[in-house]
């Protein structure tokens, strides 16, 4: 309850912001309308003499292209210029409009190479001139004439081929797009290009990510990532920015998403508390394709085997449809995938016994759409989901006798044929529901925000233990479940600095249903047969809300320096349970706090080099396996109240360059890391 209102209290005041800001902004658009038009504008100076009045704008055609004349009232400032799409955008600060036509100036296809000029007013005192080409951004020099500015535009008559290399746009290290030059960490960003190259060879996306993401755990032929690390610790996975991972098992039923669904993959190496918990080794963001601008449908059939003699039932194949338009402001995209595998080969012929993480012998299946519509040039809505399902026909195991023999020896497997009796195959289902907003003209700011589903069911093979630990064969379902929301804002406090602020919730659920299976339908006819349901790990809530702010100051155009702070309130709660061998326990109630920092410096000496130092810290929340076989005594409130969050500061120096039209990877001078605090109790007793 105090935790519960401890939250409310926070809301609160993030809403409390919210309304002065709107209040803020209602008093000055008042005081506006009763002025109206030039007259408000001369009194918005009258109270800052240093803000320019742009008092005309003149588009006049040229022998290389445009002149555009900007007439002002005294000198103005140097601007800024950025491209998006095919736009030059020339960004004009401490600067306002007041000119005779009204509160906007545009020229419409002035030139056959230009399709529109348009000279709008921002928030902040900001003037934007945006110059759109009918191919590509055109290029522009800029001159003073007395107080005002001349732009002599050229336009491009191609498009430039390598102008999406050249500046390479990443989101995931700051949760912003920003250029990747820009970024004070280690980002790596594998292309659509790289994905569909590996894909040829092998379709699960952790073997694609072991192969081309330096530092992180090579490939097993898993279905999931407890094995892999990201420079040998823990890392967060997001699928557009959710989750996929559960606070007692690892991502599971990612490896068979299908990679035609993957425009790119980021990844900030090193710890990072930007999306909460689980990134002390860094942050993997899938981000799934945009849908064509035009009628797009593609169809993909494949076929693979495992080297050696190309063993009949070492055979893979693969089929998959994909249907992708934009029709005016809705857009959507559409995939449907399957794959189905067989055994696995070893070089040398010899077959790879079945075990737990394999995806031998599984039927796959893909869905995956994405419906948007723009509902205004500002605002943005958008609904994606996707279902992955594996299903595995045990066929063989791992003969147990191998394990007596003395040396070194290799696996050998033994045909088994399971069949399972009302009981599902061993096998993953995982569904996302993503549900994004986005305004980016909300009083000044820009406004995200996201809800999402996320749904985890991860059935391993039956496991004999007769005689060991748990003195039966087991088998059954880990479910994991959670829903939450991202809220983030952009807002420039002034031309030199930028705010991005807001807050993360999830609330998750997780469990594990052990069935005592019939030893004698097991040993005599393969049927893997339920006499019983208990308790192997009870249900229990993980309630997270992170609150965090990010200050960026452009200091000067060629240096950087930003930092932030995230506070996160955890909450873990577990009703009054039964454990597997009998004995019951007592529920409660603990929090866990965790407060992380960052800090980045950026310096550009030149357009295509950056150098970069930076100090983060990520933090990780330990997997609750006491809850599986608790010591005598053991209640939830007593035996948790020691454990914290591990937290991991980072540090970092290292310069970045582009060259011949590529981002390249960073070259690290130095990166080093430790662990700051880690306290947890942990207890495996037998019976």
């Amino acid at each position: 309850m105090v935790n519960q209102l401890r939250y409310w209290m926070v809301g609160v005041g993030v809403l409390s912001v919210l309304v002065a800001t709107s209040a803020r902004a209602a008093m000055t658009s008042e005081a506006v309308g009763e002025f109206g038009g030039e007259a408000a504008v001369k009194q918005w100076i009258a109270q800052g003499e240093s803000v320019v009045l742009i008092t005309g704008v003149r588009v006049d055609a040229t022998e290389t292209g445009l002149a555009i004349a900007v007439d002002a009232d005294k000198p103005l400032e140097i601007p800024s210029t950025s491209v998006v799409g095919n736009a030059l955008i020339v960004d004009i600060p401490n600067a306002v409009l007041a000119l005779p036509e009204g509160e906007e100036f545009q020229a419409v296809a002035p030139t056959a190479e230009v399709a529109l000029v348009s000279v709008t007013s921002l928030p902040n005192n900001r003037v934007r001139v945006a110059i759109t080409g009918v191919n590509a951004p055109p290029t522009v020099d800029l001159g003073v004439t007395g107080a005002g500015l001349l732009l002599a535009v050229t336009p491009e008559t191609e498009a430039a081929e390598a102008e999406e290399d050249a500046i390479q746009v990443v989101v995931t290290a700051t949760r912003t797009e920003e250029d990747i030059l820009d970024v004070p960490r280690s980002v790596t960003v594998v292309p659509r290009e790289t994905i569909e190259e590996q894909s040829r060879l092998n379709r699960n996306v952790f073997e694609i990510l072991g192969t081309t993401i330096p530092g992180f755990g090579p490939p097993n032929q898993s279905d999931r990532n407890n094995a892999q690390t990201l420079r040998g610790r823990d890392v967060l996975i997001l699928i557009d920015g959710v989750p996929q991972s559960s606070n007692f098992f690892g991502a599971a039923g990612f490896a068979s998403l299908d990679p035609s669904i993957i425009e790119r993959i980021e990844v900030v190496s090193g710890p990072t508390g930007l999306y909460g918990s689980g990134a002390a080794g860094g942050v993997i963001n899938v981000i799934t394709r945009r849908p064509e601008e035009a009628l797009s449908i593609q169809a993909d059939i494949g076929v693979s085997a495992d080297l050696g003699e190309l063993e009949g039932d070492s055979f893979a194949y693969d089929i998959g449809l994909g249907l992708s338009d934009t029709d005016g402001d809705v857009d959507y995209l559409f995939n449907v995938s399957g794959r189905f595998t067989d055994q696995f080969y070893d070089a040398e012929g010899n077959r790879i016994p079945q075990n737990n993480p394999t995806l031998s012998g599984a039927t796959i299946f893909n869905l995956f759409g994405r419906l948007g519509f723009n509902i205004t040039d500002e605002q943005r809505l958008q609904l994606s989901a996707s279902h992955v399902r594996d299903r595995r026909e045990v066929d063989f195991i791992s003969d147990p006798i191998v394990r007596s023999i003395g040396g070194r020896q290799r696996a050998r497997t033994l045909d088994v044929d399971l069949s399972f009796d009302e009981l599902e195959n061993p096998g993953n289902t995982t569904t996302n529901v993503n549900l994004n907003y986005t305004h980016d003209d909300v009083l000044g700011s820009r406004l995200q925000t996201q809800a999402y589903y996320w749904n985890n069911d991860v059935t391993d093979f039956p496991f004999d233990d007769r005689g060991g630990f748990i003195d039966a064969i087991v088998y059954g379902p880990f479910r994991g479940e959670a829903f939450g929301g991202r809220l983030q804002i952009e807002t420039p406090i002034a031309q030199p600095l930028d705010l991005l602020w807001g807050a993360d919730y999830r609330n998750e659920r997780n469990e594990n249903i052990f069935y005592v299976i019939d030893p004698v339908a097991f040993d005599q006819d393969g049927v893997v047969r339920s006499l019983e349901e208990r308790t192997w790990l009870p249900p229990y809530f993980v309630d997270q809300i992170g609150l965090f702010g990010q200050l960026q100051w452009d200091i000067t155009p060629d240096l950087t320096l930003s930092g932030g702070i995230r506070q996160e309130f955890l909450e873990l709660q577990a009703d009054d349970y039964t454990t597997f061998f009998g004995d019951d326990i007592e529920g409660g109630t603990v929090n866990f706090d965790a407060t992380v920092f960052d800090a980045g410096l950026v310096y550009r000496p030149t357009e295509n080099i950056s150098l970069f130092a930076s100090f983060s810290q990520g933090f990780s929340v330990p997997g609750f396996f006491t809850f599986i076989n608790p010591p005598p005594g053991f209640s939830i409130e007593g035996g948790f109240e020691e454990l914290a969050p591990q937290k991991v500061d980072n540090y970092e120096i290292g310069i970045r360059g582009r060259w011949g039209g590529f981002t390249s990877f960073p070259s690290r001078l130095l990166c080093l890391f430790r662990t700051r605090r880690f306290s947890a109790k942990y207890s495996w007793n037998s019976p």
